[in-house]
């Protein structure tokens, strides 16, 4: 889950030709983890980010000239998954066949880790915990479906059975009402994560 945040530090850009190589490299990337191996430039996407199915849709991009938004990228950072969230656009933009692609992703920072089944909530982080209003400490038994993404029935049902499918499923940007009344912008997706012992 992320906050929405639209200052330009949160993010980080790249341009994609047609051969599925790295043209040029933005702002952004040093702050995510990934600048400190050098330039991006040149280097394959499917390198870069070789879980995810980013390659397919920036394929679908240069095929369709039709932009994607909410592309999962998942990222193993020492151990862990971090997850940026990209948003494909073609170059140019009004290209019937684009011979470029644009990408602009930002990571999602909190998690939430819950039962597929039920809903509980297991864990999570500081992020997470904040962006549905409370902290990691209080935040173990309450539930995901209390998530306004989530708290429609038939809405839920047909989300599970696309991450069931896909493995995971961008929710895209929805309102969160805190405890305290207050409003919050998110932006979030789920991810099926190998059952705990």
């Amino acid at each position: 889950m992320r906050a929405r945040d639209t200052s330009a530090a949160t993010g980080a850009t790249l341009i994609i030709g047609a051969d599925l190589r790295v043209s040029s490299d933005g702002a952004g990337w040093r702050a995510l983890g990934l600048r400190e191996t050098g330039r991006l430039s040149g280097k394959r996407i499917d390198e870069l980010f070789p879980a995810g199915d980013l390659r397919a849709s920036v394929l679908d991009v240069l095929a369709s000239g039709q932009p994607v938004e909410g592309v999962l990228v998942p990222m193993v950072d020492g151990g862990k998954t971090r997850y940026l969230c990209a948003n494909l656009s073609p170059l140019p933009a009004d290209a019937r066949k684009p011979s470029k692609v644009l990408l602009r992703a930002h990571e999602l920072d909190g998690w939430v880790l819950a039962d597929a089944e039920t809903g509980e909530i297991i864990r999570a982080n500081e992020g997470g915990a904040r962006a549905l209003g409370s902290d990691v400490e209080t935040i173990p038994g309450k539930t995901l479906w209390g998530s306004e993404a989530l708290t429609n029935p038939e809405e839920r049902a047909s989300i599970l059975a696309g991450l069931n499918r896909r493995g995971s499923v961008y929710l895209g940007h929805f309102s969160q009402r805190q405890t305290t009344g207050d409003a919050v912008e998110l932006e979030g997706a789920l991810v099926l994560a190998p059952e705990e012992n």
